[in-house]
Parts: C-alpha cells; sequence; structure tokens
C-alpha cells in the first residue's frame, strides 16, 4: 500500500530501481504505483 511504498522508498533514498527489486516487481510497476497514489517522482525537499 502507499506507506509501505513511501517507506521502502526512503529506506532506498529514493532508489525506485532498489525499491522493485525489493518487492520483486518492475521499475515500471513502482512508478505506476507512485503515480496512482500520488507519490512525487523525486525526493521532497
Amino acid at each position: 500500500n502507499r506507506e509501505i511504498l513511501l517507506e521502502l522508498l526512503e529506506q532506498c533514498d529514493w532508489n525506485k530501481a532498489e525499491v522493485s527489486r525489493r518487492i520483486g516487481v518492475s521499475r515500471t510497476a513502482v512508478w505506476k504505483y507512485m503515480k496512482k497514489w500520488d507519490i512525487p517522482l523525486k525526493m521532497p525537499s
């Protein structure tokens, strides 16, 4: 869910390739989840 994805992004310094490896999906899927759940594609300042 959104909270888990945000937590993983923070753990991986917003490296979407690393997040995708950890959860076993493609990088494209991570991008789609981020768009679906309105998560910014870059780390917020």
